[in-house]
């Protein structure tokens, strides 16, 4: 099949708008965090002058507060990518039939989906055990 003959998935521009929207809230939002966490470690560095345990407590509690919410994104995008790759690969088809895009896609089918279906899986299960390991390197 040519690529002149090449079945697409259209691009959904609402689909599009609220994406961008949900990445533009997340980008104030961590943005926002980034900004609270300067201003707490400056203040913990004020009290490392007058007491250094709890500023290390503090410290060491911030890590685990940070790591904890990476590890539930981590492990909530693994589970939708094996969860996706499950689907791609049982239906032989990407993107699936009832999948929204952001961008015009070309529609792959058999061996080449079955191979993007193994590419998601495999991405998504070193997200998912990259979640699990990050507490022990704490």
């Amino acid at each position: 099949m040519s690529t002149a003959d090449a079945e697409v998935v259209r691009a959904d521009p609402i689909f599009r708008r609220r994406f961008l929207g949900v990445l533009l809230l997340l980008a104030v939002g961590g943005a926002a965090a980034i900004l609270a966490l300067h201003f707490d470690l400056e203040a913990t560095r004020r009290l490392a002058d007058h007491d250094p345990a709890q500023a290390l407590a503090h410290v060491l509690w911030l890590l685990e507060a940070v790591s904890s919410v990476t590890a539930v994104a981590l492990i909530l995008f693994g589970l939708y990518g094996l969860r996706l790759a499950n689907r791609v690969y049982r239906a032989e088809r990407y993107p699936l039939a009832e999948q929204r895009v952001l961008r015009d896609t070309p529609v792959e089918r058999g061996k080449q989906a079955r191979r993007r279906a193994l590419g998601i899986g495999v991405t998504s299960a070193v997200l998912l055990a990259l979640a699990l390991l990050l507490p022990y390197a704490m």
